[in-house]
């Protein structure tokens, strides 16, 4: 039956045979996730997990991180654009059919992806003019220092620029959609979607900024703030996932409607993948490759799933990473933790259900040989030694 929104308490990684999920789609995802390793070659994927919490699918055009992605609040979308070099476009993966469109920018040009808006419609990003072509993270710096603040509409495919938010390091939506609290270098300001300024958001002290894509809570009363830091550079970025090297950081909160309200004391936490209530966020250990769910109200982080440390990149021989976990927001507060079950991965490719085909069909003709062959010998031994002793069953004659 049903079982709703399952998170498994043991999240698989990388295997080599994992069904593509334009090809085979399982349906909304509720992780999005990068598993792979590069110490000698290049072996990695970008792992969508189904609402089920069992169907695992590889999603080829993300190339195991060489693009960027983004997954939609209900799960049942991403967007993908280019990481290192100038983006042409987005690409538009609906994740229940396997269905991909395009969708084209006036002009290439050097693209973040920030966050997707509770109801769908809006994708807002930043972008800036770009030739490079480099596997650095030149493009991200230039992005977290220069980027022009866009908002792309999915209804009518319209990117709307908004010059004046630069630049516009990171983004996350309010509930209903229509307001964005932006990171404008070291200030928060929350916009209209039509880029009309509303306010600044005054903060408790000098260091944080919000967390990128995930700061605005469910119920729209508090912006969930990070430490930001140049980090060796000459452009704040936020210290959360892979950037910094401390297990956990501390989570702050801020009074997102400037009504000036006391917000819920810091909490300590790992990389903050969303909000499960109005009072509890989702985050992740990137060390121990957990999450957790923290709450506002006593800071206790209570154990929700485990990544599996999987061994199987590049022919087994290197321990598989993990990088880039999304989760789809809008299904956190129906999820139930679950038991894992085996991963389901689609499919077998082609190619390799034929060469399974070929090999059963050999080994079947070759096994039915065998045992003809046996048969054959075992007969014939039988009617040799049947005809060997002719009267062995024969009376035995009476002694005179």
């Amino acid at each position: 039956g049903d079982d709703g929104v399952v998170l498994p308490d043991r999240i698989a990684g990388y295997r080599t045979f994992t069904a593509d999920a334009t090809r085979h789609p399982a349906g909304k995802a509720l992780l999005l996730f990068n598993s792979g390793s590069s110490e000698i070659f290049r072996t990695a994927q970008s792992l969508a997990l189904s609402e089920d919490g069992r169907n695992y699918r590889d999603v080829p055009a993300v190339a195991g991180g060489i693009r960027q992605a983004l997954l939609s609040p209900d799960g049942g979308s991403m967007l993908i654009v280019e990481r290192f070099e100038a983006t042409g476009g987005f690409i538009h993966l609906d994740l229940k059919t396997g269905k991909r469109q395009d969708i084209p920018l006036p002009a290439p040009v050097g693209v973040m992806l920030h966050a997707w808006s509770p109801d769908g419609r809006y994708v807002a990003f930043a972008q800036t003019p770009w030739q490079g072509s480099e596997a650095s993270n030149a493009l991200e710096l230039e992005l977290l220092g220069k980027g022009v603040l866009s908002v792309l509409d999915l209804t009518t495919w319209k990117t709307t620029d908004l010059p004046e938010i630069t630049p516009a390091a990171a983004a996350s939506f309010a509930p209903g959609s229509e307001q964005l609290a932006v990171q404008r270098g070291s200030e928060i300001w929350v916009v209209n979607v039509d880029g009309s300024r509303a306010r600044q958001i005054t903060l408790p002290m000098e260091g944080p900024g919000i967390t990128p894509r995930v700061a605005w809570s469910p119920d729209g009363r508090w912006l969930a703030l990070i430490e930001w830091q140049t980090n060796g550079t000459k452009v704040l970025q936020p210290m959360n996932g892979l950037w910094t090297t401390q297990r956990f950081t501390t989570v702050r909160f801020v009074d997102a409607t400037g009504a000036g309200r006391s917000a819920p004391e810091p909490v300590t936490a790992g990389h903050v993948l969303g909000w499960r209530t109005p009072r509890s966020i989702v985050a992740l250990d990137y060390k121990d490759w957990t999450i957790s769910e923290v709450s506002l109200d006593d800071g206790r982080r209570r154990l929700l799933s485990t990544f599996k440390k999987a061994h199987t990149c590049e022919l087994g021989t290197q321990p598989c990473q993990l990088e880039e976990v999304q989760v789809a927001t809008g299904l956190l507060s129906s999820m139930t933790v679950k038991s894992a079950q085996d991963p389901l991965r689609g499919p077998w490719p082609l190619w390799l259900q034929l060469i399974v085909a070929a090999a059963t069909v050999v080994i079947g003709l070759i096994v039915y040989r065998i045992v003809r062959r046996v048969r054959r010998r075992a007969l014939a031994n039988a009617w040799q030694s049947t005809n060997a002793s002719p009267s062995a069953d024969l009376p035995e004659s009476p002694r005179t």
